[in-house]
């Protein structure tokens, strides 16, 4: 008995260190940001678009980790993880749950991935 008690603390210790709420994108965004659309929205899939000039404090809160940027048709494309969100697909054998898409003025933000065009 008295092992099970010694083990029990490192299991509780791991699960809260691995046990990341799991927010929409539209939940983040709006805890984040004043001004928001959502383009589109289901229970997999959410694109949303915010002034440019934000997308640092949603790439922070969510701790996103960028996996791919490029630049497209005169728009900064970023791909990224984040384990706040819980859904993702898998590129080139790396998980992608977070893609935006920026201009000058304004971004686009998909979970986990922008659909339609830029």
């Amino acid at each position: 008995m008295k092992k099970i008690f010694a083990f029990l603390p490192l299991v509780c210790l791991a699960f809260l260190s691995f046990n990341y709420s799991e927010k929409s994108l539209i939940n983040v965004v709006a805890e984040e940001v004043n001004n928001y659309v959502i383009i589109e929205s289901d229970e997999t899939y959410q694109v949303l678009e915010i002034d440019a000039s934000e997308i640092d404090k949603i790439l922070s809160h969510l701790n996103v980790e960028i996996i791919n940027k490029k630049n497209v048709s005169g728009r900064l494309i970023i791909e990224g993880f984040s384990l706040a969100l819980n859904d993702y697909i898998i590129i080139n054998n790396r998980k992608i749950n977070i893609q935006i898409s920026i201009d000058d003025d304004s971004c686009l933000i998909g979970y986990p991935l922008i659909k339609n065009s830029f």
